[in-house]
């Protein structure tokens, strides 16, 4: 039998403690976390409780950035996989800029009917938001690096979809059945687009791609039963490239009228006269978030990307 010495006994010891410690869940005002490292946790499925139907959050929940367990303060740094899953009862869930990354099918299945994903996130994960059919608001912040497959599939409550500038890759069927959404604006550093991605969004109309070189798509990326009525949009020098790139050039019409403006806000050339926002179906905007808009301000009329609000 092969002997141990007392200093192997005792490192093996120290790896299982640490591996118990960073495995340890613990609950605080009602959230879960698993402990990841020395410093940081993330959020994680509720212990089972009968009283409240198994493992499912209610309600509104809103993440802190920072946790203390037991004396020491964590960074909450990720969404696991599966922590809000299948909470249906779910209405309501804020993000903090703590939060690097959202997890696998973490919020998927929820009652969510708007999120803001600040721009601490880089990875949104496959299936994160899969089937969140009440999620009509969405905000995406110019921090995610990469749109993971199934992402926000069948949120078919979204009526305008708009990528930051951020995103390099949008995932395989990331906003499948996406059906209402009638907008899809794509940020300028996108180079590669899933299969499906935007499959059967039937009733997206427009689609704007600031990037100045075509992703590359699939055949079926934008595999819509109405293509032959949806309009192209790229930056002005652009067209011919998206002509001659194959299955970009499947679009209907494709005009080269976008100018890139990555602004924060918009001020008043001249205080006395107001600017007026409009969407990209002509309506007026009182309060305008992130996304595209026309903006007029006296005979002056652009089209401008809107990135502080």
């Amino acid at each position: 039998m092969k002997k141990f010495s007392l200093k192997s006994l005792l490192t093996i010891a120290c790896l299982l403690c640490s591996i118990s410690i960073y495995a340890q869940k613990f609950e605080v005002d009602g959230i879960y976390y698993n402990i990841k490292s020395e410093d940081e946790v993330e959020v994680t499925q509720p212990s089972y409780n009968e009283s409240a139907e198994g493992y499912r959050y209610f309600g509104s929940i809103e993440i802190p950035e920072k946790v203390t367990y037991s004396d020491i303060t964590y960074n909450v740094t990720s969404i696991g996989n599966f922590a809000f899953s299948g909470c249906y009862d779910l209405i309501k869930v804020v993000i903090p800029n703590s939060v690097t990354k959202i997890g696998y099918y973490a919020i998927n299945t929820t009652g969510l009917t708007e999120v803001v994903i600040p721009n601490s996130v880089t990875l949104i994960d496959e299936g994160a938001f899969y089937c969140c059919f009440e999620l009509r608001d969405l905000t995406i912040s110019n921090g995610v690096a990469s749109i993971g497959a199934f992402a926000f599939y069948q949120c078919n409550s979204l009526t305008e979809i708009t990528i930051p500038n951020s995103v390099t890759e949008i995932g395989q069927s990331a906003f499948h059945l996406c059906e209402r959404a009638t907008v899809l604006t794509l940020g300028n550093r996108v180079n590669k687009i899933g299969m499906y991605a935007f499959g059967d969004c039937n009733n997206i109309k427009t689609v704007n791609c600031y990037a100045q070189e075509p992703p590359s798509i699939y055949d079926n990326t934008f595999y819509m039963s109405e293509n032959d009525n949806i309009t192209l949009h790229v930056q002005e020098g652009c067209k011919e490239a998206y002509e001659k790139a194959d299955y970009w050039n499947r679009f209907f019409k494709i005009y080269e009228d976008l100018t890139y403006t990555a602004v924060e806000d918009i001020t008043c050339d001249n205080i006395d006269t107001p600017i007026e926002y409009y969407d990209l179906n002509g309506r007026r905007v009182v309060e305008p978030r992130k996304g595209i808009y026309i903006v007029k301000q006296g005979s002056t009329v652009k089209k401008v990307v809107l990135l502080g609000k």
